[in-house]
């Protein structure tokens, strides 16, 4: 019979009291009382278990003892980020990576050393979602590469591989760089997908559904061909999460040709996949989303899509949680949904709703681009109410919702190397902040302000001159917009008089 962990862990310490126990004794006596942990969660355990880890470590450097105290440094790490102290788990996953690193180099076989290397690079994958700092991707990505160099490509380090491109491609800031990072992912999945045996893990297909998503238009014909086989034989649940990436894959493909059977086609496969997937599942709400994404997609927008937009956001709304960060970008695409309804329908109810939904969207988002967009929504919102619930003070908040903009934006460039700054994010930022200006305009406009708007015109038309040579924007407002409302107030009376901030 088997002792309980307890026992495991008392049988261990009395081996290990004694000054020359075997170090192998230690090692096992750490794991024993990691295990014990796992059971009572007493934060005692982990510390002494670390103890024995690092004295088995002491003694025999090529033994076990400092995969343990890696893996016993990972767990407090863990504890750490549950107790909001993320620079007590930093430090400690710094330490947990040279431990790994010593056992890694004292690896006694291959299946050892990959095993120690995905656990290396999950702890480098925690560190990043600390700090943000993608160095430790990169640095995951390369002993990843060594090990499948050296091993060759085995399921799990495949793929880990993949997942930990796919990251990176996201916190890319140039789109060359992304394209290559999401197609070396595509291999790596494809790879892993292909090491599967039948009825395993089925969830990988998603994945590599998303990563071919990822990868664009070059690929669209394989994730196609994918799609249809996996759909084949696939249970109800697993079509509909498939279904999922068809609409997506149908979506991208409307953005290319512009055709609406696309669009058709997506609803079809959203409808169906909403029928399989559980209510109350995450998957749920997002694909209500995607649903109503799909349905305001359409050219010209009609009433009763707009009607099905609203109702599939709310439904969406009401089931994510407070706290999801999904939740602000659902509450503005709703605000979107109930602009458009109104532009159709005149219903002021929707334009008074839409113009909450929009500022509870800005006051929720984190990310500073991400805010300032969300304000230049509100700010038309306003504008819009202005003129459609007869209320001229809206031009006012209109006015300061555009210049929270701006400052948002300035926040999100705060870089004191300019050089360093990177260029898709020096150009999102003269986009929004010159729009933002643009606007401000409008709103001066509409409340019969013209020496304010002028001024607001000319500081957009100025700062439309940061886009890099030879760049196009063509989403209204553009350069040409603001250029073209600058020329029509030229020769307004009073231009001369200083007007301070537009």
């Amino acid at each position: 019979m088997f002792p309980s962990p307890l026992q495991a862990v008392r049988l261990l310490r009395v081996a290990t009291a004694r000054q020359d126990a075997d170090p192998v004794l230690d090692a096992e006596c750490a794991g024993a009382l990691l295990h014990l942990w796992h059971v009572h969660g007493a934060p005692a355990l982990l510390a002494e278990a670390l103890g024995h880890a690092r004295r088995s470590a002491r003694r025999a450097p090529t033994g076990p003892g400092h995969a343990t105290a890696a893996a016993v440094l990972g767990v407090q790490a863990g504890e750490a980020v549950r107790d909001a102290d993320p620079a007590t788990a930093l430090r400690l996953l710094a330490r947990a990576d040279t431990a790994y690193a010593a056992a890694c180099r004292a690896a006694a076989d291959t299946p050892t050393l990959c095993r120690l290397t995905l656990n290396r690079v999950r702890a480098l994958e925690m560190r990043w979602s600390l700090d943000g700092d993608d160095t430790a991707l990169h640095k995951g990505i390369g002993m990843l590469e060594a090990v499948t160099d050296f091993a060759g490509a085995t399921y799990d380090v495949a793929l880990v591989h993949g997942r930990l491109l796919r990251r990176l491609a996201a916190t890319s800031d140039d789109p060359a760089e992304a394209r290559d990072h999401v197609a070396r992912s595509v291999h790596c999945l494809t790879t892993a997908v292909a090491g599967l045996r039948p009825g395993q893990v089925p969830e990988l297909d998603l994945e590599l559904a998303d990563a071919l998503l990822d990868a664009g238009p070059d690929h669209h014909e394989e994730l196609h061909a994918f799609l249809t086989r996996r759909l084949a034989d696939a249970s109800a649940v697993r079509q509909a999460h498939l279904l999922v990436r068809a609409a997506h894959l149908s979506l991208a493909l409307h953005r290319e040709t512009r055709d609406r059977q696309h669009l058709a086609t997506a609803e079809e496969h959203i409808t169906r996949s909403l029928a399989d997937l559980p209510d109350d599942g995450p998957e749920h709400t997002a694909a209500l989303e995607l649903l109503a994404s799909v349905l305001l997609r359409a050219e010209p927008p009609a009433a009763q899509d707009t009607g099905r937009a609203v109702s599939a956001l709310r439904a969406c709304i009401r089931a994510t949680p407070h706290d999801d960060p999904a939740l602000a970008e659902r509450r503005a695409l709703l605000g979107r949904a109930l602009l458009a309804r109104y532009h159709l329908t005149g219903d002021r109810i929707d334009l008074r709703e839409a113009e909450h939904c929009l500022r509870l969207a800005a006051d929720t988002a984190d990310e500073p681009f991400t805010r300032a967009s969300r304000l230049l929504e509100c700010g038309q919102a306003r504008i819009t109410a202005a003129a459609g619930l007869n209320r001229p003070a809206r031009l006012d908040d209109a006015v300061a919702a555009f210049r929270a903009a701006v400052r948002a934006t300035q926040e999100a460039t705060d870089v004191s190397d300019v050089a360093a700054r990177p260029p898709r994010r020096t150009v999102q930022a003269v986009v929004l902040t010159a729009r933002a200006l643009h606007l401000t305009g409008t709103a001066h406009e509409a409340a019969q302000r013209p020496v304010a708007a002028h001024a607001a015109y000319r500081r957009a038309v100025q700062e439309w001159t940061g886009l890099p040579a030879g760049m196009e924007v063509t989403a209204a407002p553009a350069p040409r917009d603001s250029a073209q409302r600058l020329a029509a107030l030229d020769g307004t009376p009073g231009l001369t008089t200083t007007t301070g901030d537009p």
